[in-house]
């Protein structure tokens, strides 16, 4: 889980910031095209703009300065400037236009004023807008051949300059960017100021996650405004609540636990003192009998002798069976020297001899004798204390004990089940078994806990056909890592776990 501290790493972009770059760069996006385009109906314009100002000046000049013409061409180039100065004032649109007067080389002999626009516009727009001065030619017709025009003008070179038309489309572009960043400025704060609010649930996921890291599973989520995280605060509102729950499980299991290894300890204790103690002052008295006639085999009798060693056997034999059975109750010895599937049918079997009423059924599927200790003893343990519980509460006319062994893609597993048709616990039956049995188990506390050591679940619940199912799941992987679901535990009907 990440620290409490903050919901992102430092040197990463937060979802907020990623959110309004990205409306960031549509804007600029957005602007880019609107640029593009405004700078291609610039060059469209500028162009027919240019063309027109060309053919109305073509045309003044033809019904006008072609007129005046014969009568300037023996004047100075300043008249002619004047005069075509005076004819281009009353065409306000040709105030982008400029007349040079040429003579027969080509050389520029006067013109009329220049536009003081272009000083305006940035060089890098010109450029854009691709505004460059267009020039039409228009030739004056021939003197009266006198010869006396040689030197003076010969011909108008008419230039139509862009700059006026660029200047008015630099100022519509700077008024419409100066609008678009204040409307950008604004949108992004509106988005920032949106997405804050719409976020803001993250921030209370994070501080309840941060809070269940600690051990405090109880949630307090305010109502999530945001149909789109409502299911994710759902989530972890269960998942605080199924914390919350393992928790108290865990709690009262480790109680139960710490009551059932004391009643075994008493047991053990009680067992030791009330057997183990009596056999063993028998056989400190059988000892001293016999020393003492050892020490006077003229008194003895052979019956005495063998009376005295007959109790020291016994006393022995007594001893003997209190510690095979004290061994049992820590471990069985024959889960040591035997296969699992032989030890089952010996445990069925014995069960069988016991109770012969009871119809007795044992299927055993899959390789289960290559199991890992701490399975097969987990697998013994379950059926020796759900047979034992069958038997003691159920009153049971049938038992089926099944062990399976699976192999999926995902995992591999064991599967116990011990099914009896009994009145099971709660139904008439016997209410105080969950402490240790008389097998020396745990009672279902005890199986629980082995199952979920193990990273298998245990359940046990009616059965489809009456009495009672206690069914284990133990993952069995060759690796030995945990692969089976959450444990569960599901206690027969009135029965405290």
């Amino acid at each position: 889980m990440a620290a409490a501290g903050g919901i992102h790493d430092a040197g990463t972009m937060s979802l907020k910031q990623r959110l309004i770059a990205l409306f960031a760069l549509f804007l600029l996006l957005f602007v880019g095209i609107g640029g593009t385009v405004i700078i291609a109906d610039a060059r469209e314009r500028v162009g027919a703009e240019m063309e027109s100002v060309l053919d109305l000046a073509g045309v003044l000049i033809g019904h006008s300065g072609i007129a005046v013409a014969p009568t300037l061409r023996n004047r100075p180039a300043a008249e002619h400037i004047a005069a075509l100065s005076a004819l281009l004032v009353p065409a306000r649109k040709l105030r982008h236009v400029q007349i040079r007067l040429l003579d027969r080389s080509g050389a520029v002999i006067g013109e009329t004023g220049a536009s003081e626009a272009r000083d305006d516009v940035p060089g890098w727009f010109a450029t854009l807008v691709g505004a460059q001065p267009q020039v039409r030619r228009i030739d004056l017709p021939p003197s009266d051949g006198d010869g006396s025009d040689d030197d003076g003008p010969a011909a108008y070179a008419v230039v139509a300059e862009p700059w006026d038309e660029v200047a008015e489309v630099w100022e519509t572009a700077c008024s419409l960017g100066s609008f678009s960043l204040l409307l950008s400025a604004g949108l992004l704060l509106l988005l920032a100021v949106a997405v804050g609010r719409a976020l803001a649930p993250l921030r209370q996921f994070q501080r309840e996650l941060a809070r269940m890291e600690h051990g405090d599973f109880g949630v307090r989520l305010d109502q999530v405004g945001v149909p789109e995280l409502a299911p994710i605060a759902a989530g972890i509102r269960a998942l605080g609540d199924s914390l919350a729950r393992s928790q108290s499980d865990n709690r009262r299991l480790a109680v139960q636990l710490v009551e059932v290894e004391d009643r075994e300890r008493r047991d053990l204790a009680r067992d030791i003192h009330d057997e183990l103690g009596p056999s063993l002052f028998a056989l400190k008295i059988d000892a001293r009998e016999l020393h003492k006639l050892a020490r006077n085999p003229a008194a003895a009798r052979p019956e005495q002798i063998d009376e005295r060693g007959e109790a020291v056997m016994d006393a022995i034999e007594s001893i003997h069976q209190l510690s095979r059975r004290v061994l049992g109750r820590l471990r069985p010895a024959v889960l040591d020297h035997l296969p699992l599937s032989d030890v089952l049918r010996d445990e069925v079997d014995r069960w069988r001899r016991q109770k012969p009423d009871i119809q007795w059924r044992l299927d055993l599927e899959g390789p289960i004798d290559s199991l890992s200790d701490p399975v097969r003893l987990t697998v013994y343990r379950v059926i020796q204390e759900a047979i034992m519980n069958a038997v003691r509460h159920a009153g049971p006319t049938d038992i089926a004990v099944s062990v399976e062994r699976r192999a999926t893609a995902e995992a591999e597993r064991v599967v116990v089940s011990v099914c009896d048709d009994g009145q099971g616990r709660g139904q008439g039956g016997d209410q105080g078994g969950a402490g240790p049995s008389a097998t020396g188990g745990f009672g279902i506390p005890g199986m629980t806990e082995r199952v979920h050591a193990l990273a298998g679940s245990l359940t046990v619940r009616p059965s489809e056909h009456g009495g009672t199912m206690v069914r284990a799941i133990i993952p069995t992987g060759p690796t030995g890592a945990p692969t089976a679901p959450p444990p569960e535990t599901v206690c027969r009907e009135g029965q405290e776990p």
